[in-house]
């Protein structure tokens, strides 16, 4: 509706000039764009026309603490099980008393450019590795009649959490139909079939954990289990170990009850077999002993018998309808916030596997672009919800007793992507767990900050787990798996501290600010402070300091990844110390600290532009023209950032540009997300779009081979790195939301990067920086309609092409054609 306004204005306001951009829009249109009846109304479904015994191929499930992933053979079911709280390890101190007196001979080598000399001492400074998260077992479903089938059919329902497998055997049909409730907090499944007397099956459960298995009551089966002690990570190979001792280690019970129609259960053999029944339903509750990330899980833990048995008992007495119902009621709450659509595809004929197969630039599938964005929303309602764990490199889904990357929080981007969608994606309660785990990391931070660098505040490295570890990791005895490149990394608590800021400006919840989100950014403020040093130059810099997970080679030709200040650094640096200005400015506190901040922030290095016109990564101009590695930390201020905008520093964001180009449009499945989101910031939307089509890059189910460039999506659609990270299917959907409004240079800027082949369509329930709440349709590639609804009353900034006004919204009121026309009028303008 803003641009029907304008053409009321657009003589007295715009003059001629303006006729090009808003030609073609009405003067009176619809005020919302919710009864729009061209674009796709296909239900968000991934299907296949197969079985499969492949993890990669599963569909996923879960409510944030139970994830299930769903073979859905029907010959023998295996439905993998995972509790987001099961890890190995314990709390323990992995802080280095060493590393302080080794700071001051790492930098004293990097002034003098011994950048040898500074990658043996950094590795010095270094800790244990991080824990790992572990799989709770696999329900087995074992059925007696293994006949052929027919008319085979299983699908994932992204609008009500539910998995539906179908198929035909010897003239009966069968359906099997499941979810994970998070009211009931219970995994629950039917089977059923259009003849009586017919379901008949053997259930089991086990694990690649120490575990047992037995039999309570006549329907209920229960496995009790231990997790590693401690679990080494999977790219140490043969040098890694697990280890089980009898008093630590995480101890977990998942309980297994059957409630039959018809025909009779047997429990015998530790299994529970049903025979000639005309229904079952099948009722799974997990739980472990974790009490928190301070506390020893095998000598201080909680009883895991305690949540699994009473969870199950009060699931018993409902019904699977009323079941259904509240989890549907529950999940639907959040997923029907946000609506989305670019294509007008009536049907989905072709299964989601063969889709991607099939997947032709020149004439896209652009459902898919609509799938991708919704799987995302998706898996985060169903790996992060308030009080718990935040999602993993995998989300909650994993099978491997030593997973890829140890499935921990990988915090130089991967963590922080999982949560790029949380807040402009209208889910600001599933950002709470990384909020609070991020409180966590502040507490452990503090000690490392201290024992480490004997410096204020606190910090946090490249790797965490649920013990909320803070330090270095990498003490092995090769060298090749202790690289600084990656391990030290003391910049993430500057990037954790964003998201914290963030949650303050989508929202406007100033009690939050005052007693949340600034006494870790303070922190984390105060340790940068104190890690900032005085370089060969004058300015304040880092060091040591890594461009994460790259290297250098020096015009001496000499090697290297730790050096001073690297951009990445630098950004977030500024980033922290910007916001944190603000919130003192908010809060009105924090005077002299304030002044302390700016004072820094003056002396930091500029940006640089290297000798090929690209935006240099270390403070040396080293780049190299044929470097295609997967991570671009170094535009962090371009984004997640704000310093970098063609906008407000063209020639800077031009440089960046022309990394993108050096660097190629290659990558892992999270590298490809994390491009979409940098085109999308440089206002390139048709680059972005291809780079999400690259996504849709179909990986083989079997293919686990780390470190492949060829990202893209397994047949379940979960990103591809490989192996399987979670991360790009979050980055994603962030990336499109970013060719469709962008909110972080202090105005919302309205389909800032409209890809061409996204002609018409419509975006509803977003929201933006400042506690906004948008509905965007457009038609013909041109706005055609706006509705923005304020939390607090404030002057708000809208950009459209190279048009700006400015209107003064008040909290709760909506802006619309009819009652906003006074307004525009006599609003400001620019060009």
């Amino acid at each position: 509706m803003l641009f029907s306004l304008l053409c009321f204005k657009l003589n007295a306001i715009a003059g001629n000039c303006f006729q090009n951009i808003i030609l073609g829009i009405g003067f009176l249109m619809v005020a919302s764009c919710s009864n729009n009846k061209t674009h796709s109304s296909i239900p968000l479904k991934i299907w296949f026309d197969t079985p499969t015994t492949e993890w990669n191929e599963g569909l996923p499930l879960g409510n944030g603490r139970i994830g299930a992933m769903v073979l859905g053979h029907p010959n023998k079911e295996r439905i993998a099980l995972n509790e987001e709280t099961l890890w190995s390890g314990f709390p323990k101190d992995g802080n280095n008393p060493k590393a302080k007196d080794l700071i001051p001979e790492i930098r004293e080598a990097l002034a003098k450019g011994d950048f040898g000399l500074a990658n043996t001492l950094t590795i010095q400074t270094q800790g244990p590795y991080t824990q790992s998260y572990a799989p709770m077992g696999d329900l087995y479903l074992d059925f007696e009649d293994k006949s052929d089938v027919t008319n085979y059919y299983r699908d994932l329902d992204l609008s009500n959490a539910i998995t539906t497998s179908t198929y035909k055997r010897n003239g009966v049909n069968f359906r099997h139909e499941l979810f994970v409730s998070a009211p009931d907090q219970v995994m629950v499944m039917r089977i059923s079939s259009n003849k009586k007397a017919k379901v008949s099956f053997t259930a089991s459960l086990s694990s690649k954990l120490q575990f047992n298995t037995v039999l309570e009551d006549n329907n209920t089966l229960v496995m009790k289990g231990k997790a590693p002690m401690h679990a080494d990570p999977n790219y140490l190979g043969d040098l890694g170990k697990v280890r089980y001792t009898n008093d630590e280690g995480m101890t977990f019970e998942c309980r297994l009850l059957l409630k039959n129609q018809g025909g009779e259960v047997i429990a015998e053999d530790n299994k529970l077999k049903v025979v000639d029944a005309d229904k079952v339903l099948l009722l799974v509750s997990p739980s472990t002993s974790f009490n928190g990330y301070n506390k020893s899980p095998g000598n201080a833990g909680k009883n895991p018998e305690l949540e699994s048995k009473h969870n199950l008992v009060e699931a018993y007495k409902k019904s699977y309808m009323e079941l259904k119902e509240n989890h549907v009621r529950d999940y639907t709450s959040f997923f029907n916030r946000v609506q989305f659509a670019v294509s007008n595809i009536e049907k989905d004929t072709i299964p989601t596997y063969r889709r991607l197969k099939a997947y032709d630039k020149t004439n896209p599938d652009l459902h898919l672009d609509e799938l991708i964005f919704h799987y995302g929303r998706y898996l985060l309602i169903s790996s992060s919800r308030p009080g718990g764990i935040p999602a993993n490199l995998q989300g909650i889904w994993n099978q491997d007793v030593r997973p890829p990357w140890s499935s921990n929080f990988t915090a130089n981007i991967n963590v922080q992507m999982n949560y790029w969608i949380a807040e402009p994606l209208n889910l600001p309660e599933m950002h709470k767990p990384l909020l609070d785990f991020v409180s966590n990391l502040s507490v452990n931070g503090a000690k490392t900050a201290k024992i480490n660098y004997g410096m204020r505040g606190w910090c946090s490295h490249h790797n965490t787990d649920i013990w909320a570890s803070t330090n270095p990791v990498g003490n092995i005895s090769t060298s090749d798996k202790r690289s600084p490149s990656w391990a030290n990394f003391p910049m993430s608590g500057a990037w954790f501290s964003k998201h914290v800021y963030e949650h303050y400006t989508y929202n406007r919840d100033t009690t939050y600010l005052r007693n949340h989100a600034y006494p870790i950014m303070k922190g984390a403020a105060r340790f940068v402070l104190d890690w900032l040093w005085e370089g060969p130059d004058g300015y304040l810099v880092t060091g040591p300091s890594v461009s994460p997970e790259n290297f250098f080679m020096t015009n001496m030709d000499v090697y290297g990844c730790v050096d001073i200040a690297s951009t990445s650094d630098i950004g977030l640096i500024r980033d922290l110390f910007t916001n944190t200005i603000a919130a003192t400015n908010i809060l009105k506190t924090d005077v002299y600290f304030k002044k302390e901040i700016e004072m820094a922030l003056k002396q930091l290095p500029p940006f640089k532009i290297g000798q090929y016109g690209q935006l240099q990564e270390w403070y040396n101009d080293w780049d190299n023209p044929e470097d295609t590695h997967r991570h671009i930390a170094h535009l962090f201020a371009l984004h997640p950032g704000n310093q970098i905008s063609p906008h407000t520093t063209p020639e800077l964001a031009e440089a960046c540009k022309r990394t993108l180009n050096m660097r190629g449009d290659a990558g892992t499945g999270w590298s490809l997300a994390w491009k979409i989101n940098f085109w999308a910031r440089l206002f390139d939307g048709d680059k972005a779009h291809n780079l999400l089509t690259q996504l849709y890059n179909p990986v083989a189910p079997t293919n686990y081979t780390m470190g492949n460039l060829g990202g893209g999506c397994y047949p379940n659609l979960l990103d591809a790195c490989p192996p399987f990270q979670i991360d790009g299917n979050f980055g994603a959907p962030a990336g499109i939301l970013e060719m469709l409004m962008q909110s972080h240079l202090g105005e919302i800027h309205l389909l800032p990067a409209l890809p061409s082949v996204w002609k018409s369509g419509y975006i509803k329930g977003i929201k933006a920086n400042g506690a906004y709440q948008l509905d965007i349709e457009w038609n013909e590639g041109k706005l055609k309609s706006l509705h923005i609804r304020s939390k607090a009353t404030d002057t708000l900034r809208l950009r459209y092409l190279d048009l700006t006004r400015e209107i003064v919204i008040k909290a709760g009121e909506e802006l619309q054609f009819d009652k906003y026309l006074n307004k525009i009028k006599s609003s400001k303008s620019s060009v």
